[in-house]
């Protein structure tokens, strides 16, 4: 919650950053369509104000120009004021769209690095059986005989007796 009362409510700011997500940045404490971007840091404020796109801090600063926000004894630079009233919560942003693009390219990438994994267990699970098929062969015939219930018994105690 914020010290400060802001008596003057501030009209509904639309803002892109780089990525070309929407926020809509207002003094308001609810917005009945989209969800709050909260920050927990100055840090997390200046990244925010840093990747806006095209120039758009020094058009958010002209309009918050007179404005409460910006009239405070502690500091003169607006940049300093900005970032401690999105972190106060004096302005608040919410997320209006986020471009997909970037994440879809993360999914694609993570798609293939799975596939990749899977087709190489695959060929090592494929390697492994045919080197324990080459064994049983060079097996000889008594050789083989007790493998088969024994291998089987084993198997049935398994279903059988879970626990």
């Amino acid at each position: 919650m914020s010290g400060r009362n802001l008596s003057s409510e501030l009209p509904e700011q639309s803002l892109y950053n780089q990525n070309k997500d929407r926020f809509i940045l207002t003094t308001k404490r609810t917005h009945p369509r989209y969800e709050r971007l909260q920050f927990q840091s100055s840090r997390q404020a200046w990244s925010f104000l840093s990747d806006l796109a095209n120039n758009q801090y020094s058009e958010l600063e002209q309009s918050l120009k007179g404005h409460l926000i910006l009239k405070s004894i502690h500091y003169r630079d607006p940049l300093h004021l900005i970032r401690e009233a999105l972190v106060n919560g004096d302005l608040r942003v919410y997320v209006a769209h986020r471009n997909q693009t970037q994440n879809l390219k993360k999914i694609e990438a993570l798609y293939d690095r799975i596939k990749q994994k899977l087709q190489q267990i695959i060929a090592s699970e494929k390697a492994e059986a045919a080197v324990a098929d080459q064994q049983y062969q060079a097996m000889t015939a008594s050789e083989k005989k007790p493998l088969m219930p024994v291998a089987l018994v084993k198997d049935l105690k398994k279903v059988a007796f879970p626990f």
